[in-house]
């Protein structure tokens, strides 16, 4: 490592900032490819709200659209922190791209089971009560 690159890390470690994101873009630091996992796995709640409320034309329920954010930041925080003893207890064992896997798998089935059960018909095909 130069002395350059000493220098940056070091300032990476006391006080991050744009030189350090741009020094772990061009370098390819393993922290940047979890962050955009992590980011990527956060965003995941949208897909079955998207599904569900646009594809399906159906409402969705605040409850849901909470379960499912909720399931994706647990999901995101799980695979961030998989390097912790409690994190690792939960993941299965494998590479860390097979846990991101499982997380994926199990936040989009919270999420769409959540959304299923919060969505409803729009009011103007609901038929009135006899």
């Amino acid at each position: 490592m130069g002395q350059l690159e000493r220098g940056v890390a070091h300032e990476c470690a006391a006080n991050g900032g744009f030189r350090c994101a741009l020094h772990n873009f061009i370098h390819g630091n393993a922290t940047l490819f979890d962050t955009v996992a992590v980011s990527g796995m956060a965003s995941m709640f949208l897909t079955p709200v998207l599904i569900v409320g646009l594809v399906m034309c159906c409402a969705v329920a605040l409850w849901s659209y909470l379960v499912a954010f909720g399931a994706a930041l647990i999901g995101a925080t799980l695979y961030f922190a998989r390097a912790a003893d409690w994190a690792a207890g939960i993941l299965p064992e494998g590479h860390k791209y097979e846990q991101l896997l499982a997380i994926c798998i199990v936040v989009l089935i919270v999420g769409f089971v959540a959304v299923f059960v919060g969505a409803r018909r729009p009011a103007e095909e609901v038929e009135p009560a006899k």
